[in-house]
């Protein structure tokens, strides 16, 4: 991330250029010791990232491979354009959103 700034309607982060997304590089690789070896890195990059965003209560709400990028192998989670501020006492978020075919039953 090189930067962010806030108004009293949004958030805006500035992420440098990426080389793909996590599911492409992903197929990519060749052998298992190699997925396996990208998939810790990747989710060690992503539990870093969802406990920064814990810091700052912001919920995701559409975390799925193409919104995870890659570049020199560091995982950057992005588009979030459907996260909310998390109120702690009130925590009434619509529950239709992101993908049809793609979000859990």
């Amino acid at each position: 991330m090189h930067c962010y700034w806030s108004t009293t309607t949004s958030i805006n982060i500035l992420f440098e250029l990426c080389q793909h997304n996590a599911e492409i590089g992903y197929k990519e690789l060749s052998s298992s010791l190699q997925r396996y070896n990208y998939l810790l890195v990747l989710l060690f990059d992503m539990l870093n990232a969802l406990a920064e965003l814990e810091k700052m209560s912001i919920i995701h709400r559409d975390i799925k491979p193409e919104n995870i990028l890659a570049k020199y192998g560091i995982f950057k989670l992005t588009d979030l354009g459907l996260s909310r501020l998390s109120d702690k006492q009130h925590q009434n978020f619509t529950n239709d959103i992101g993908n049809r075919l793609g979000r859990s039953p």
